[in-house]
């Protein structure tokens, strides 16, 4: 694939819109593309984050160990980016990411995506809005997940 064409493929996730086309193909120029078989794992939940993933074709899983082994959270479509949280807070992994089918990512290290977000206003308030919309989402189920337990 050509670093135009990844530069492209960037510029169609709503987090990258708004960068320069320039700043996108030095951003696929940097980053690493891999594949996934189905059931393969992208990183654990506890590790140390090195980089963001941006799936670029096929789904993840988004796993939470729980008391009974790991619990499904989420599943995640090709646009979507993984691993950014723990990047941005230089914390541990929060949950373990799991090929579902056969997917095509773009692994962007640590330091690069720091750097352009530092570098990328639009990129910087993109990853703010997109984080603001998880933990709203996150806060609207948590709520409607007591109120279904205060009725049982």
């Amino acid at each position: 694939m050509t670093l135009s064409l990844e530069a492209g493929m960037l510029k169609k996730i709503p987090m990258f819109r708004d960068v320069e086309m320039s700043k996108l193909k030095l951003m696929a120029l940097a980053s690493e593309r891999l594949s996934y078989a189905p059931g393969e794992t992208m990183f654990h939940e506890g590790d140390m984050p090195d980089a963001v993933y941006v799936i670029l074709a096929g789904a993840v899983e988004v796993l939470r160990h729980g008391a009974g082994g790991n619990m499904r959270v989420a599943q995640l479509e090709a646009g979507a980016i993984v691993g950014e949280l723990a990047v941005i807070c230089d914390s541990l992994r929060s949950a373990t990411i799991a090929a579902v089918t056969d997917v095509c990512a773009l692994k962007i290290e640590k330091t690069t995506f720091l750097d352009m977000m530092a570098q990328t206003p639009q990129l910087a308030m993109a990853v703010n809005r997109e984080l603001a919309h998880r933990l709203e989402s996150m806060l609207a189920n948590f709520a409607n997940t007591q109120q279904t337990g205060s009725k049982a």
